[in-house]
């Protein structure tokens, strides 16, 4: 029968058969190996024959399960909430989703508390994006049907954004918002404007100058009644460096086809930045006449870059053909204007392109009169 190596120490050394240091209350031993350190009362006593080593770290016993369900468990008052939270799990839908401005809805990533009148344009455009992108999986047959008959939200921002410096004109502005607001949150769907020839060189910075330039015309419409026309000459002449750094990086020869696409791209912009020119002219100086050296070498400009152009791209220039056609002068310039506004109107199913061409034949012939001019008329209260 052996014997305990050491007739002094802990119980467990002892029983280990190991030296123990005495380090009291837990020796370096048990420390080391993680084990109850159990020390006799008399510094001589004999080591219990049934003696059990126990690990520093094991409970007395196990916890027996309880048979409540932890959802049952009473929750304090103080962590309860007046509103109900919705469940982090994805809901199956089986109705179409309701969007407005008086329900704020995660997918819309909008603010729309205190939403002033024009609101309804974004959610639309913003409801359409969530449901053609996250959303559509979730929708039953029934309403994926009823759905198809709504335009994308492509279309809506499209023909929203192109119009928008028209309707500013002629339209009554306090149903409509201030540029500074709405574009505040046009950034956030940029990706959604449609540039008009698809394009897959310096696509980003394209589409940005598309919008940008479709900005500055919008507020300079507006300007024509809050006079703010210092920070819209600014973001012209930020917006023509822009054109023309993009401009310089297009090889002058061997063009790739997304280069070829791109100086069109680029032809629209600076018809958008002429038409600009024309209007900022007048609104700056309302003496300006359409006879005047400057106007009529942005009309040459204007001109030659719409020449380039044709189909799906002039819609996006329906305001600055107004604008040319007001200073236009020469015969072969009005004709261009009225040809390419009637042109525009048939081809693609533009009532207001024929309305506009039928104005402005009005007012040349007025001006062939004395009796009107075409080009302070576009700066009138007075739309067609």
């Amino acid at each position: 029968m052996s014997k305990s190596r050491t007739k002094s120490g802990c119980f467990t050394c002892r029983k280990r058969k190991k030296k123990c240091d005495e380090r009291f209350p837990v020796c370096s031993g048990c420390s080391r190996n993680f084990l109850h350190c159990s020390w006799p009362e008399k510094r001589g006593a004999a080591l219990p024959r049934n003696y059990e080593i126990k690990a520093a770290t094991s409970p007395p016993q196990l916890p027996q399960h309880d048979p409540q369900d932890p959802s049952e468990y009473p929750i304090p008052s103080h962590m309860c909430f007046v509103f109900e939270l919705d469940s982090y799990k994805h809901q199956d839908r089986k109705i179409a989703p309701r969007f407005d401005i008086l329900t704020s809805e995660p997918a819309l990533d909008m603010l729309v508390e205190n939403a002033p009148p024009f609101s309804w344009i974004i959610v639309a455009i913003h409801t359409l994006h969530a449901l053609e992108t996250n959303l559509r999986e979730l929708l039953d047959a029934q309403t994926l049907r009823a759905l198809a008959a709504l335009p994308d939200s492509h279309t809506v921002l499209n023909v929203f954004v192109r119009n928008f410096p028209i309707a500013l004109f002629f339209c009554n502005t306090s149903k409509l918002p201030s540029p500074y607001e709405f574009y505040q949150h046009s950034f956030n769907f940029i990706s959604l404007v449609d540039v008009p020839f698809a394009c897959d060189w310096h696509v980003g910075q394209q589409r940005a100058l598309l919008l940008e330039s479709l900005e500055t015309l919008a507020k300079l419409a507006d300007a024509k009644t809050t006079k703010l026309l210092a920070p819209v000459k600014h973001k012209m002449t930020l917006t023509w460096t822009a054109i023309q750094t993009l401009e310089i990086q297009i090889p002058l020869q061997d063009l790739t086809p997304g280069q070829r696409q791109t100086q069109r791209n680029l032809a629209v912009c600076k018809a958008l930045f002429y038409a600009q020119e024309i209007l900022y002219l007048k609104l700056a100086d309302a003496s300006t006449e359409a006879g005047s050296p400057v106007v009529q070498f942005y009309l040459e400009q204007l001109v030659a870059e719409l020449g380039a152009l044709s189909g799906n791209s002039l819609t996006l220039l329906l305001f600055p053909l107004l604008i040319g056609g007001c200073v236009a002068l020469k015969m072969a310039h009005r004709e261009f204007f009225s040809k390419e506004l009637h042109i525009l109107a048939q081809d693609q199913q533009y009532p207001l392109a024929r309305k506009m061409a039928e104005k402005l034949e009005d007012l040349w012939c007025e001006e062939e009169q004395h009796t009107a001019s075409a080009y302070q008329w576009l700066i009138s209260t007075c739309g067609p």
